[in-house]
């Protein structure tokens, strides 16, 4: 059985935040100067739901982004209340990932530490995920 996600804080978020991410980040200390975060979207709810179109329809008001500031990973996830931050672990921590390549999008499943379980179709700064994977070995 996977264990729920603990919400450690909520950011305030504006539509601009959102458009430049990386910027967001680093003011709210979730990204250092290596700049590891990748963003995209659920993808456990429905096999056939598609990330473009998912992008399309609600854009970033469904995003999920992974981030890693100094040691720690964090999980992000956009909501009506602003921008919930879940801190994931310790990167030197046991992580498991897996990634499956699509013709348009990648997904990467996060296996956190703590029997937490992240499935997202990756959408944004798609390249560092594989910074990220080596980063979290």
């Amino acid at each position: 059985m996977r264990k729920e996600l603990i919400v450690t804080k909520t950011l305030e978020v504006s539509k601009e935040d959102l458009k430049n991410i990386e910027v967001f980040l680093k003011k709210n200390d979730l990204l250092d100067d290596l700049n590891v975060w990748f963003a995209g979207f659920d993808d456990q709810r429905s096999g056939s739901q598609n990330a473009v179109a998912a992008n399309l329809f609600y854009g970033n008001s469904r995003l999920m982004i992974i981030s890693i500031f100094n040691d720690d990973v964090y999980y992000l996830q956009n909501s009506k209340k602003g921008l919930l931050v879940v801190h994931l672990g310790n990167k030197n921590e046991k992580f498991k990932t897996k990634l499956r390549r699509g013709l348009i999008n990648s997904t990467i499943e996060i296996y956190a530490p703590r029997e937490q379980y992240l499935e997202i179709k990756v959408t944004k700064n798609k390249d560092q995920v594989k910074v990220f994977r080596s980063e979290i070995k």
